[in-house]
């Protein structure tokens, strides 16, 4: 019992184990824990030219990174390029309407967009803290009303008390709207169920292609057709998962289709070119780049630290076509859509190049046996020095 508890086998399954732990919590765990919803970029239209806009720009709030926008125009269209998580749109005569609130009937009103579109959790966040400094601003003014009236003796009108007691208010609206939280993580499970699916199928379709008589060039060839088949055709059943056992509110366009159908493509050609050039060994590196991939993908970029943000967010393959699944949905497919669309591939064809190059490889190969087989052969028949090493230990 002591010899097979200290023996290589034990030891380096033990090592394993604690492996992939550490890997499990860097990778999936680490970065929601490690995240810090600070910076988040949001933009200011002044269209008053006053003192109202300054109030909020000198609000330093950790959480806000505030942009001075010329124009509401160009706001939406910042919003649509997921530049901005909110934007708040001061309306001329502003000031001079909070100057006089206290006497007249009438409040002034900013708007109060959110960009549910970019990230949901990000924009509501930022959106919630912008509500709260107006309110600030909007009690500061309360108070200077309150004392200006008490000094003067002035009376104040049944009518007029909400305008008195809050002269700034925010009208919310919703840009490039979600669906809320829940909505917002539709493209992360059409992206995932678009990997899983070639995932399985690229390595199944890679063992299975292991047989007698096989060729090199016959084996790249039934990979790279059936890759294509499956490109084609997985998209049809990632929405009907999605409608039919989901009760995902999707609509099949041609936009989707194609984001799905490249999405697909670029999964599978990847995987598929790590298996041809590492052999059944390569696997470990596809389920590291999974675990690296949807821990992030939900979280806005600028919660992330800068190690995972700039380090594994911005290089990872997966970001590309959910980003393309996302401004499909959210943004009527504007604004990243097409250069998404582009570079997902961009990575199938680049991906598909190294699986075409993998001939040489493949050559070396035997491909006439499973590497599953020849694997469990080694286990079952463990090499002679293996065998003596054990007797001599015995």
């Amino acid at each position: 019992m002591r010899q097979f508890l200290l023996s290589k086998s034990v030891i380096v399954t033990l090592i394993a184990v604690v492996a992939i732990h550490a890997l499990l919590a860097f990778a999936s765990f680490s970065p929601s824990t490690r995240a810090d919803m600070s910076d988040l970029p949001v933009g200011v239209v002044d269209l008053d030219g006053e003192g109202l806009a300054s109030q909020l720009l000198e609000v330093d709030h950790e959480m806000l990174q505030w942009n001075e926008v010329s124009s509401r125009t160009l706001l939406d269209d910042m919003m649509v390029e997921k530049d901005l998580y909110a934007g708040i749109v001061i309306p001329e005569g502003a000031s001079e309407a909070l100057e006089v609130s206290a006497t007249s009937s009438q409040q002034v009103e900013l708007e109060l967009i959110v960009n549910e579109g970019a990230n949901a959790a990000a924009a509501t966040a930022s959106a919630g803290v912008i509500s709260g400094i107006v309110d600030e601003i909007s009690h500061a003014a309360f108070e200077q009303h309150l004392a200006t009236l008490e000094a003067d003796g002035g009376v104040v009108e049944p009518g007029d008390l909400s305008a008195l007691t809050s002269p700034v208010v925010v009208e919310q609206s919703i840009a490039n709207p979600a669906g809320g939280q829940e909505g917002a993580q539709v493209p992360l499970m059409l992206v995932v169920l678009a990997w899983i699916g070639t995932l399985i199928a690229s390595l199944v379709v890679w063992l299975s292609l292991h047989r007698t008589g096989q060729t090199p060039y016959g084996f790249l060839g039934s990979q790279l057709i059936v890759g294509a088949g499956i490109a084609v055709l997985q998209p049809f059943s990632i929405v009907l998962l999605a409608r039919g056992i989901a009760g995902i509110d999707l609509t099949f366009t041609g936009q989707i289709y194609m984001a799905l159908l490249l999405a697909s493509l670029a999964f599978y050609m990847l995987q598929s070119a790590v298996l041809n050039w590492a052999g059944f060994g390569g696997w470990p590196i596809l389920v590291m780049i999974w675990l690296f991939s949807f821990g992030m993908l939900s979280m806005a970029p600028e919660a992330l630290s800068s190690f995972y943000r700039d380090g594994i967010y911005s290089w990872i393959p997966i970001r590309f076509p959910f980003e393309a699944i996302q401004g499909v949905l959210f943004f009527d497919g504007e604004g990243v859509t097409n250069r998404m669309l582009w570079i997902t591939a961009a990575i199938a064809a680049g991906s598909a190049a190294a699986v075409a190059a993998s001939i040489p490889v493949l050559r070396r190969r035997d491909l006439s046996v499973s590497p599953m087989r020849a694997r469990l052969d080694r286990f079952e028949n463990p090499p002679e020095d293996s065998v003596q090493e054990a007797r001599v230990g015995a």
